[in-house]
């Protein structure tokens, strides 16, 4: 558990952009609030292509692009005419904005399941940055609080804290 604690996060991704469609800037990570519009498969046979979801809100037009995506888990996510929080790395591709693997798909009632600030941490092969945060919150609980061992006059005198 000591060196879980000990793992420290080595940056941060900020999540706290909310531009619209139109204001989203090419490279950036952006959170935006979108309405699914059409889900556009693969073609049949060509595993190479993307499977896209057309996306929109009143100010222009996204893509979200999967690789390699299980197209059941996309359309249970992105169901089509239903509002969608969408957080993760904004990309142009020709003339079309896109998003490729949203980091984070929440419905509006969930919005504050995203977190506004998230640490980056290293990481090994099969150990992604959210099992860690979350393997890293269940430690922080089972740290026992601490006991003040100073006496409580003395601390007073000087003007510090205690525990």
């Amino acid at each position: 558990m000591i060196d879980l604690l000990w793992h420290l996060p080595t940056g941060v991704v900020d999540r706290r952009a909310e531009p619209t469609i139109a204001g989203a800037t090419p490279g950036t990570i952006a959170t935006l609030l979108v309405r699914v519009l059409k889900h556009r498969p693969s073609p049949r046979g060509n595993t190479r292509a993307p499977y896209k979801v057309a996306c929109e809100d009143d100010t222009g037009k996204l893509d979200l692009v999967f690789f390699h995506a299980d197209h059941r888990l996309v359309e249970r996510q992105l169901p089509v005419g239903s509002m969608r929080y969408i957080s993760g790395r904004i990309e142009q591709y020709s003339d079309k904005l896109q998003m490729a693997h949203p980091d984070y798909i929440v419905p509006p009632e969930r919005r504050n399941d995203l977190p506004l600030l998230e640490p980056v941490y290293p990481l090994t092969a099969g150990l992604s940055n959210k099992i860690l945060q979350k393997t890293s919150a269940q430690a922080l609980l089972r740290v026992p609080q601490p006991v003040e061992w100073q006496e409580p006059e003395w601390l007073r005198q000087r003007g510090w804290p205690d525990f």
